[in-house]
């Protein structure tokens, strides 16, 4: 059954690039940076100093103070400050930022909200009718927010803790030298503190508050710190605990293998056995046969039907240097035939004896051979309707699967182009549920599922595959003696690929299988061997379809190009 094995080779090979793709868009929404970190631009002024007081309260409202010496270009109005107002691991909580005032060198400085990315405000500080430039300048800028404690887990029990970004990751200007005080609203049991992504930083706790002092610092690099309270200290926020990020992750990888691995066995049906049968399934063509087998449509199906018909007498196959003559010859009504052979016989328009058609590479025997293939594999799908019925949990399995993985291509998208993260825990269970069912995704064969008959000619067809591929001694197979075999089961062996085996095996035994009954013409190599007869019917059966296709292509489409549309737009800096 060489070619159900190549069909399942196909499928790993696909799943296998789907888990490639899968793991690369993982690593680019978990660690790469986004598109706008790379294209960003250091600001030209920057930042002598900057000095941050926060003052915590027990309700977890916050006042913030900062103080900043900066050191500005020419050309230049004032600076700008971006708030983010969205909670990072609490969705239901906002932080909505309150101007108290802002000052440049102690006198009050205009300032107005400007257009600002979504979960962010910004404000814009200064007189757009007026360059200050060059010099140093010293702002100040008293905010304050609310909602900035937050519940979480800390030995068993639920307390209170400040998670924060004192110095926040969207300063473009770089600073030399940054100092952070914050009081809090009790003696914290732990302050923790990291700069960039996981540099650790020195928080020195002083009572009920610490200080932070570090520097110099490049743009865009954050420092964060994260004050837990001892359990009863203060109020322990409402909303659920934040767990760790990394424990919940673990824990969604378990439970997304764990379904993975549970659809995967769900899907999966129990081979029958495949005794040895000598002759195919009475009633079945060749592509229907393929079709219960590997439970989708054979490559060579159009190919195997037309052998399948010449091995019973019903047409001739003339080969004319590339292109091939398909005649119908004796009476219509001597044969009976399966209803795949009737569409082939139908689409292709012969309907009695006499009637030709040529497969050529030309548009109109093209569409000829297009709307015969439709034909064909409508007919095998009515015909293995009583044999595979559909599998709602694989249907939906592939449907999910497949989702999965798309979800980690977005959200690596997501990251690198609105520099939006997916939640940790999120990305790793699509993740690894998309890896354990990549499988499932590319394989068609977990729709359906045989039915009590069609396990049976499942096995049936499987058996008989075993006879055209397996070599048996002369006292089992005489080939001589049934040398008429091999033209009349060379469809089958076609569609079930294993054709060059079911040749070998008469070659085996001294039989000549260069002259078919009926194909008529002279081969490449003098005579027709079987791949020289398969090949070459493929061929003219392929370059028909293509002549066609370029034709419909050619006939659609129409000049044009990006940017040759009207409106669109851009923007700059201010």
């Amino acid at each position: 059954m060489t070619l159900v094995r190549s069909v399942r080779r196909r499928r790993i090979v696909l799943a296998w690039l789907i888990r490639l793709a899968v793991v690369v868009a993982f690593l680019l929404a978990w660690r790469a940076p986004s598109v706008s970190v790379l294209t960003r631009q250091s600001d030209a002024a920057t930042v002598e100093s900057y000095e941050a007081v926060y003052e915590l309260a027990a309700d977890g409202a916050l006042v913030v103070t900062e103080q900043l010496v900066v050191d500005l270009p020419p050309g230049k109005r004032g600076i700008f400050r971006i708030f983010d107002t969205v909670d990072p691991r609490r969705s239901e909580v906002d932080h909505p930022v309150e101007v108290v005032s802002v000052t440049r060198d102690g006198v009050r400085e205009p300032w107005v909200w400007s257009e600002s990315a979504a979960g962010t405000r910004t404000m814009r500080i200064g007189d757009e009718n007026l360059f200050i430039g060059p010099g140093e300048f010293t702002y100040r800028i008293v905010s304050r927010t609310v909602d900035a404690l937050e519940p979480v887990e800390a030995d068993g029990s639920t307390t209170a803790a400040w998670w924060w970004d004192v110095v926040g990751s969207g300063w473009s200007m770089p600073m030399e030298s940054v100092t952070v005080k914050a009081t809090l609203p009790a003696v914290p049991r732990s302050v923790e503190c990291v700069q960039g992504v996981d540099t650790p930083c020195t928080a020195r706790t002083e009572g009920a508050g610490f200080s932070v002092t570090t520097g110099p610092l490049d743009p865009f690099t954050p420092v964060t710190t994260r004050a837990t309270f001892p359990p009863g200290a203060l109020p322990v926020p409402p909303g659920s605990p934040t767990a760790p990020t990394t424990l919940l992750a673990v824990v969604a990888g378990l439970l997304a293998a764990a379904a993975g691995a549970a659809l995967w066995f769900s899907t999966r049906e129990r081979a029958p056995g495949f005794p040895v049968l000598f002759e195919p399934p009475a009633g079945v063509g060749p592509a229907t046969g393929f079709r219960v087998l590997a439970e989708e449509d054979s490559t060579d199906d159009l190919q195997a039907t037309l052998f399948e018909l010449g091995g019973r007498g019903v047409v001739t196959l003339s080969s004319s240097g590339s292109d091939w003559v398909v005649e119908r010859v004796g009476d219509p009504g001597a044969v009976t035939l399966t209803p795949e052979a009737q569409m082939v016989l139908d689409g292709l328009g012969l309907d009695g004896p006499g009637d030709r058609f040529t497969v050529a590479d030309t548009v109109s025997s093209g569409s000829t051979i297009t709307t015969t293939l439709g034909l064909l594999r409508a007919g095998v799908a009515a015909a293995a309707v009583p044999y595979l019925e559909r599998s709602v949990v694989g249907t939906l399995g592939r449907l999910v699967a497949g989702a999965a993985a798309a979800a980690v291509v977005a959200a690596a998208g997501y990251w690198l182009f609105l520099d939006q993260r997916v939640w940790l825990p999120l990305l790793v269970g699509a993740t690894v549920f998309a890896l354990v069912t990549a499988g499932i995704a590319v394989d068609r064969s977990v729709s359906t599922r045989h039915s009590s008959a069609g396990r049976d000619l499942w096995s049936r067809i499987g058996g008989f595959a075993r006879f055209l591929s397996t070599e048996s001694s002369e006292s089992r197979f005489d080939a001589a003696a049934h040398a008429d075999w091999y033209p009349r089961y060379l469809g089958w062996a076609t569609a079930l690929g294993v054709a060059d085996a079911w040749a070998k095996r008469f070659e085996a035994q001294g039989v000549d299988v260069s002259q078919v009954g009926y194909v008529h013409g002279v081969g490449p190599h003098g005579t027709f061997t079987s791949s020289d007869l398969r090949d070459s019917v493929a061929s003219a059966i392929s370059g028909a379809s293509s002549a066609y296709a370029a034709s419909v292509s050619s006939s659609s489409g129409g000049g044009f190009s990006g940017g040759s549309g009207g409106g669109g737009g851009g923007g700059g800096s201010w």
